[in-house]
């Protein structure tokens, strides 16, 4: 696994192909702190006693030192406000869900002009 100018890279068959990190890769903030974003949650329990960081591939992180950051799944409840291009749909009970990595989304619609994607959980 590589990681060049905020994209993350896999080698095989002698190509880079971009490819999602797999959870517990470890980077230096430095690489991509300036790419990175404080994750929304749509509830405020007062549970998340550590910080989420997002970036615009809607890889999740948190913070294990001064000087790295892990590769996590979503955390329940954080928001996307737009899905990255490597989606993918699935339908259980007759309602479809978002699958980004191993995180599953679902559309919340509030109105006309606002909607987003909710953390509900691990697709396996």
């Amino acid at each position: 696994m590589y990681f060049w100018g905020g994209v993350w890279y896999w080698h095989a068959y002698g190509y880079y192909n971009i490819h999602r990190p797999p959870v517990g890769t470890r980077i230096p903030i430095s690489y991509i702190a300036e790419s990175l974003y404080p994750v929304d949650f749509e509830y405020s329990s007062g549970l998340f006693a550590q910080n989420y960081y997002v970036d615009s591939y809607a890889n999740f992180y948190v913070q294990v030192s001064n000087y790295q950051l892990e590769v996590v799944d979503a955390p329940d409840g954080a928001i996307l406000y737009d899905m990255p291009s490597d989606y993918k749909e699935i339908v259980y009970y007759g309602r479809t869900y978002y699958v980004v990595g191993n995180s599953i989304f679902e559309y919340v619609y509030t109105n006309a002009n606002s909607w987003y994607f909710r953390a509900v959980g691990i697709y396996r």
